[in-house]
């Protein structure tokens, strides 16, 4: 049973979700996923952005653990994440420039219930690295209004789904407006997360 999230409504391409992270302290080198990794990705000051690690350079795979080249320094986030896409993936922005639409991203993406009926779905903005790379203030989330988003809650703000029944699909939109004169970088470090409680389908 399952809450996924979808590039479309028919649920051809996945929008990549964590399976495994590590917060680094210096020693430990292991991260078991609960679902096979495709992209491991290092957060840290340096590598704000999220920098993409390399497989049998930077880390191997046995079964569903990965086990890093060396051990994250403290501080350090390291994220697998799933096949998929990325949020904003095919999406590009100008960060040098005072017109606030040519710094704006925006996608309609899809929530996906399976096996389940879903009650007190909130969806919410966090940040793999608090104080570096993009921030959630500048990031928003709004419900679908036939086929547009309608009104964006504020920055950072979560947005509140409600109840969804099994097999169900339901649009949101999300968007980041970047701050002028934000570097020239791909940043993946602001992810969204749905929580929600799970009952069963049967009577």
């Amino acid at each position: 049973m399952a809450l996924t999230i979808w590039k479309e409504v028919g649920k051809t391409n996945a929008i990549r979700s964590e399976v495994g992270s590590l917060t680094g302290n210096d020693s430990s080198v292991e991260i078991v996923c609960t679902a096979a990794p495709v992209h491991v990705r290092s957060f840290s000051s340096a590598t704000e952005h999220g920098q993409l690690l390399v497989e049998d350079t930077d880390y191997t795979i046995s079964s569903a653990t990965i086990t890093l080249d060396s051990a994250p320094a403290t501080g350090t986030m390291v994220v697998a994440f799933s096949a998929g896409e990325y949020i904003f993936e095919d999406l590009t922005a100008q960060g040098n420039t005072a017109v606030t639409a040519d710094r704006t991203l925006e996608q309609q993406i899809f929530i996906a219930v399976d096996d389940i009926n879903a009650t007190d779905i909130v969806v919410s903005l966090n940040d793999y690295l608090a104080g570096s790379g993009l921030a959630t203030s500048s990031h928003y989330l709004a419900a679908d209004n036939s086929g547009s988003p309608d009104t964006y809650e504020s920055a950072g703000a979560s947005l509140t789904v409600g109840d969804k029944a099994d097999e169900s699909v339901t649009p949101i939109w999300v968007k980041a407006i970047l701050p002028e004169n934000t570097n020239m970088n791909n940043y993946h470090d602001i992810y969204i997360k749905a929580e929600f409680n799970a009952f069963s389908t049967n009577l």
